[in-house]
């Protein structure tokens, strides 16, 4: 499935530069340190709770473990697809879970 996307994107070279910039400018992009920060102080008392974006995708979800909190950030492309969820412990990041269909 990636790799029918990825050879769908490197097929746009009809469209202008400017198509082509606003079709990456629309993709999601990785928390930064002062974000995960942010939400962390935020959330810290959140358990099992999501944040929707205005596609009513699921964006973020905040749960409580014995480490500290969980924040799993939810990667969608400019056609709504999920392309990665970030997890991030304690305000740091973790690593990717696996996406499952």
């Amino acid at each position: 499935m990636k790799m029918l996307t990825l050879i769908a994107f490197f097929s746009l070279t009809a469209l202008s530069a400017a198509q082509t910039a606003e079709h990456i400018k629309c993709e999601d992009k990785l928390l930064d340190s002062a974000s995960i920060y942010s939400l962390t102080e935020k959330w810290k008392a959140a358990d099992n709770i999501n944040l929707y974006d205005s596609r009513k995708q699921v964006k973020y979800k905040f749960s409580q473990t014995d480490s500290g909190l969980t924040i799993q950030q939810y990667i969608y492309d400019c056609d709504g697809i999920l392309t990665r969820i970030a997890i991030f412990k304690n305000g740091k990041y973790f690593g990717d879970a696996t996406i499952e269909e």
